[in-house]
């Protein structure tokens, strides 16, 4: 189940506002005070409503009257000013929600309705009652009408949320850890062991307990690898001795090991952020019994590291794609917005006006960012050398839309001298929002590199491109050219026979064969030749574009300069 649109009429500082199309991954960005917080708390109260509400109400007049007991919407409070002298006031909300194929079919199945569309949840919170009611245009409204009560217990039953507010104090994380124990120990409720026999309970938790402690030991490493571990603090005893823990109580305080082990509420907030989101994290990877998770973090930026804000996009990102989470943020950091999907980031402006970001200029001027002359691109390709820069602005100069971009520099590539400087050049890039792909070579140290940057979360598969050669397992750029464009020149030059079996039989990469070959001439090979041959064949490349390439290669060829044009959009 997803949340899909979402409508709020006089809440706080919003007079009227709607949100369309809202995918996996939201992000709300705006000025100070325009409502950001406004909105995404919004999102949160309604959610809380529908899924913390009270529905045994009868029918009166056409809507079914409903109560909500929690403290996250006080109408005296929330309603805003200019209408808090007419009583009649109000503030409404509108879900309306997505149901995947299996959902329909359930819902089928109990209310015997085909839910052909979207339903939408409608919520009106005045200041002594709510009113609920489910709208879906067409014939199946009446019926619902008459099952509104049951319809609510079922999206609950198919949906969860968690709201993590921008200031998150060690009561708020220790309230989220104890909210997660509550749920995990629900299992026990039913358990007559567990009612008849009090002093197996600690057994019983046992595992639990220790489950939770490793599960978010391993999400805050996520983000601070010097975390040793995390336990729970209890004061809970039975009569015999034995440490238990409450299943309804907020009895579990939560102890870090960073070297130092005390409670978190003397660690800095820095910490205290972090371990309130690895919590979330938790929740969010855990088996939900089939429910969805819409998941709202309001500046989860908020005292963090930029390193660690990094890391935390990753996982983000991580739960919006791989998880299935709805991720709605609002945030002032440009490291988190969307830049694959920039209609993903809704602009929240003066007077509460919201609409979806058309270009990432929107977003940088909205942010603030300004970027240097030098770093005008709105795109960067790096690469390892300066011979693959020469090679792929030639070739993909040669292609209309890619040459107009390279001549405005809104596409660039930059070299970075070595595979092992890609780490820092991309979390440059980024701090500033500007995209990257990577291009390395498939030899042992491109490939290395490509792993470490996948494996600490900097840069997904997709985001980097593997030069390789047809039939070679591992291969260099110069693998790509064809040999009998540049071998007379090497060999009038350097004096070096690249005309023999050996090299062109391609079973080992293009340097270790030159340096095979450079061993059976008068030449000298050092770095320094080795690095002007490798100029020298990239002058035969600018010179001939696509035509020095092998033609066995020119095919996978066309295909990398193909993903940097879908890069450059």
């Amino acid at each position: 189940m997803k949340l899909r649109t979402f409508y709020v009429k006089s809440y706080r500082s919003i007079t009227e506002a709607t949100l369309d199309n809202i995918q996996n991954y939201g992000v709300f960005v705006g000025p100070n005070n325009a409502g950001k917080s406004n909105l995404l708390r919004a999102i949160y109260i309604s959610l809380s409503i529908a899924l913390e509400g009270d529905f045994q109400r009868a029918r009166r007049n056409r809507q079914y009257s409903y109560a909500y007991r929690g403290e996250n919407y006080n109408w005296e409070r929330d309603i805003p000013v200019n209408l808090r002298e007419n009583k009649g006031a109000s503030t409404t909300f509108k879900l309306t929600f997505e149901f995947s194929d299996e959902e329909k079919a359930d819902f089928r199945q109990k209310f015997n309705i085909n839910l052909t569309k979207s339903l939408q949840m409608k919520f009106q919170l005045f200041s002594n009652r709510t009113e609920y009611n489910i709208i879906m245009p067409g014939r199946a409204k009446k019926p619902m009408e008459e099952k509104m009560q049951d319809i609510g217990l079922f999206i609950r039953s198919k949906l969860d949320y968690e709201y993590i507010p921008c200031v998150r104090s060690s009561e708020l994380t220790n309230e989220y850890f104890s909210r997660l124990l509550s749920k995990e120990f629900r299992q026990l409720d039913g358990n007559e062991e567990y009612q008849r026999c009090l002093q197996t309970i600690q057994e019983l938790q046992l595992p639990i307990v220790q489950g939770l402690e490793n599960k978010l030991s391993v999400s805050l490493k996520t983000f601070l690898p010097n975390i040793k571990g995390v336990s729970l603090q209890n004061t809970n005893y039975l009569d015999t001795g034995l440490r238990f823990y409450s299943s309804r109580g907020r009895s579990a305080p939560i102890n870090i090991d960073d070297g130092d082990i005390t409670p978190i509420d003397e660690k800095g907030d820095g910490i205290k952020s972090l371990a309130a989101i690895a919590l979330i994290e938790s929740i969010s990877f855990e088996n939900l019994e089939g429910r969805s998770l819409i998941l709202c973090i309001e500046e989860p930026e908020a005292h963090l590291h930029p390193d660690a804000i990094h890391s935390l996009r990753t996982v983000l990102f991580d739960l919006s794609e791989r998880s299935g989470v709805q991720v709605i943020i609002s945030t002032h950091s440009p490291l988190l917005i969307d830049r694959d999907k920039i209609s993903n980031n809704i602009i929240v402006g003066d007077n509460h006006r919201i609409h979806p970001c058309s270009c990432v200029e929107d977003v940088r001027q909205i942010l603030g960012v300004r970027i240097s002359d030098n770093l005008a691109a709105t795109k960067v390709v790096l690469v390892e050398g300066e011979s693959d820069k020469r090679y792929f602005e030639t070739l993909c100069n040669q292609r209309p839309s890619l040459r107009q971009k390279l001549e405005d520099n809104s596409l660039q590539f930059v070299n970075v001298h070595s595979a092992s400087k890609m780490d820092f050049q991309i979390r440059m890039y980024n701090s500033i929002m500007v995209s990257t792909l990577v291009l390395l070579d498939s030899d042992s140290s491109g490939i290395a590199s490509a792993n470490a940057l996948i494996a600490a979360k900097i840069k997904r598969p997709a985001e980097i491109l593997l030069i390789k050669s047809a039939g070679m397992r591992e291969s260099e750029l110069e693998d790509l050219v064809n040999i009998d464009s540049y071998s007379q020149i090497i060999k009038d030059k350097y004096n070096i026979n690249l005309n023999t079996t050996s090299f062109k039989q391609r079973r080992k990469v293009w340097s270790d064969r030159l340096h095979i070959a450079a061993q059976k001439s008068p030449c000298i090979l050092n770095p320094e030749i080795e690095a002007q041959i490798k100029t020298d064949i990239a002058d035969i490349v600018v010179k001939l574009g696509m035509s020095a390439i092998a033609d066995y290669d020119k095919q996978y060829v066309e295909s990398i300069v193909d993903a940097i044009e879908t890069f450059a959009g």
